[in-house]
């Protein structure tokens, strides 16, 4: 067969491979590749254009690969680009091993082979360190760097290759320029490893640089809402880490001004409902109204977004609302609070799924707000509604519900109110049998079994006293022994708890004249009388039963 002109050849192959890279059709990419093939197969071997021409047909085997994801493409293309680099002087290597370390790479991402992977970072390392003919390229080589030390992290896991990341990126922003688009893609790459470290390690000082980062980038970009939303999240999160009242403040400001430029709808859900947090929590802090009655407002919006758009969130947005209100009626006193605070129960429970582990907890934190209503307007109806609701909450939940003695105690406690407005002994019956259940269902150790004990012994005594048998004040005894013996070592309720067994041991000695009564009677007085005084009543425990709610 007769051969072509090298330099004709060549230049048709050239013009190929431009027209293959300016399109996506494979086909192209194949003419490159026959036309490369066939000037390099033209060629003497002791040609001078030899190695061009083998680096072109990498080059279109590359366009070919990049086109079709044929491995063997690829491998063509690797094994060239290493037999041009073998043959040239160390000036003109940059080029193609650039080339190289982007084959390798590519075949990484195809293949999973971590040997490639490795040998490509190794080789852009080596060319980092170099000076390299543009600028163009040193930017190339860094962004490739870039994306092979966070594709090794992904792989490995390790913190030591994520901090080589991180190394790697807070170099390229001292080498690339800042008015350089590709300057603002590895400021949100660093601000992307530093948070993954971040939640690697909790380290403080990675935090601080992480915030630095995000603030940076808004300062040359302000309009994107969204990074800004992100920004006020990282300094939640390093007030719940260092507890800076000033972090936490700017946090308010920062998902404010963020808000504020959002476009709405249900992309900001999840944003307005962390600004709720942040303002709930503000007002614990500070005890400012305005920052809850801010909370309020914000809490509505995301009900109202949430039902609109049908967002799951809808139950747990109005539990947060219901609560917010709750905690506003305790200081205003307002009852349209109250009442809304209960619509807000009402509707969570309402809205949410029957495999919702959090209905239940809805159901009983409604009860309380109708206990406590019941209480402000000596309503017995709206007492009753209360306990139909605790009893319905009691029902549904799972045994193993940690919050279940939480609901067992407020049920006893508002059948306990009933009774001592009705003194109906079926009452005072259900108050022992509830309150029985509750010590059962809380674990050693918690901090309301004392209480919860004690109430039991108060319920077993007035029944006692009501016609009962000498076994319900041996009952009343033994948890009463049981509450002093459980109370933490410095409780100041524990003084109590010996009175209360004081008397009751006194109650029995007087009925059953056992000198074993009288002596623990005695015994137990002084162990009161060693403690500190109390000089208020015990508080009841809140009927709140749900993470986050008023009380809980």
């Amino acid at each position: 067969m007769r051969r072509g002109r090298p330099d004709e050849s060549g230049e048709l192959a050239a013009a190929a491979l431009e027209e293959a890279i300016a399109t996506a059709d494979p086909a192209a990419a194949r003419g490159a590749v026959r036309l490369s093939r066939q000037a390099l197969d033209g060629l003497r071997g002791d040609d001078p254009h030899r190695l061009e021409y083998s680096l072109r047909l990498s080059d279109s085997l590359r366009a070919l690969f990049e086109r079709t994801g044929e491995l063997l493409v690829q491998d063509e293309a690797v094994a060239l680009l290493r037999e041009a680099l073998a043959a040239l002087p160390s000036g003109r290597r940059p080029s193609p091993m650039i080339s190289l370390a982007s084959g390798l790479l590519t075949r990484s991402v195809a293949t999973g082979s971590d040997i490639d992977l490795d040998e490509g970072v190794e080789i852009l390392q080596v060319l980092r360190a170099v000076t390299l003919t543009s600028p163009e390229a040193t930017i190339r080589v860094l962004t490739m760097l870039d994306d092979a030390l966070h594709l090794r992290y992904e792989r490995t896991r390790r913190l030591a290759d994520l901090d080589e990341a991180i190394k790697h990126l807070r170099y390229c922003l001292g080498v690339i320029p800042q008015e350089h688009p590709s300057f603002w893609t590895v400021l949100a790459n660093l601000s992307h490893e530093l948070g993954a470290r971040y939640l690697r390690t909790e380290d403080l000082a990675t935090l601080d640089e992480y915030i630095t980062a995000q603030r940076r980038t808004l300062k040359a970009r302000p309009a994107q809402w969204r990074e800004r939303a992100e920004l006020a999240l990282t300094i939640e999160r390093r007030y719940r880490q260092a507890g800076s009242l000033h972090d936490l403040d700017e946090a308010v400001i920062v998902m404010r001004q963020a808000l504020a430029d959002s476009p709405g709808g249900e992309v900001t859900i999840e944003y307005l409902d962390a600004h709720g947090v942040f303002l709930r929590e503000q007002y614990t802090r500070t005890a400012r109204l305005d920052a809850l009655s801010e909370a309020i407002e914000v809490r509505s919006r995301v009900t109202t977004m949430a039902a609109d758009n049908g967002h799951a969130v809808l139950p747990e947005a109005f539990a947060k609302l219901a609560g917010a209100l709750h905690d506003r009626y305790q200081v205003t006193a307002d009852p349209d609070d109250l009442a809304r605070a209960a619509e807000g129960y009402r509707q969570a429970a309402a809205t949410a799924r029957d495999d919702d582990p959090q209905a239940v907890h809805y159901l009983a934190n409604l009860a309380g707000v109708l206990r406590l209503s019941a209480h402000r307007d000596q309503d017995p109806a709206r007492l009753d509604d209360s306990i139909s609701v605790y009893r319905r909450a009691v029902g549904a939940a799972a045994g193993d519900d940690p919050e279940l003695g939480w609901m067992l105690s407020s049920l006893g406690n508002a059948l306990w109110e009933r009774y001592e407005s009705s003194a109906d002994l079926a009452d005072l019956d259900e108050v022992i049998a509830v309150r029985e259940q509750s010590v059962a269902a809380t674990r050693d150790g918690d901090l309301a079994q004392a209480l919860r004990l004690s109430n039991l012994a108060n319920a077993l005594y007035d029944r006692h006293k009501r016609g009962g048998t000498a076994d319900l004040l041996d009952a009343a005894v033994a948890a009463r022994r049981e509450a002093a013996r459980v109370a933490p070592d410095g409780d100041p309720e524990q003084a109590r708890y010996l009175s209360y067994l004081s008397s009751t041991l006194y109650r029995r000695y007087t009925e059953t004249e056992d000198p074993a009564d009288l002596e623990g009677t005695i015994t137990a007085g002084r162990q009161a009388l060693a403690r500190p005084a109390l000089e208020s009543s015990p508080t009841p425990p809140s009927p709140w039963v749900t993470p986050g709610s008023p009380g809980g």
